[in-house]
């Protein structure tokens, strides 16, 4: 079920150590969604349009990097794509979750076999 974006929102993605990634979609075209990444050295949020031609071909049209809320709410509006899905963020954040867990234990072994 997709829910409306909010600067709480973006905020909230901004801030969220586990989440890299973040799709924006517009609820009257299935095709066409915003792809919001986190560039790690500049602290700013790296945004794409991205629209699928078909399920083997896509193009990425960047949007520049913004780090404020009210402009990445703002460029998403007047792209359309206003909504987001809050289960498949919890499923990113519980993968990324997993994964570092996964990453301490290799490391964890790796220092008492050394």
């Amino acid at each position: 079920m997709l829910r409306m974006i909010t600067e709480n929102i973006i905020r909230d993605f901004m801030k969220n150590q586990d989440l890299g990634k973040m799709t924006l979609a517009n609820p009257d075209v299935t095709n066409s969604t915003l792809i919001l990444e986190k560039n790690l050295q500049s602290g700013k949020v790296i945004i794409s349009n991205r629209f699928v031609f078909s399920q083997y071909h896509d193009d990425r049209l960047s949007l520049g990097q913004h780090n404020d809320p009210e402009q990445i709410i703002h460029l998403a509006h007047m792209m359309g794509c206003t909504h987001y899905d809050p289960e498949l963020m919890e499923d990113e954040i519980e993968k990324a979750k997993y994964n570092r867990r996964m990453i301490d234990a290799v490391l964890r072994n790796q220092r008492s076999t050394s």
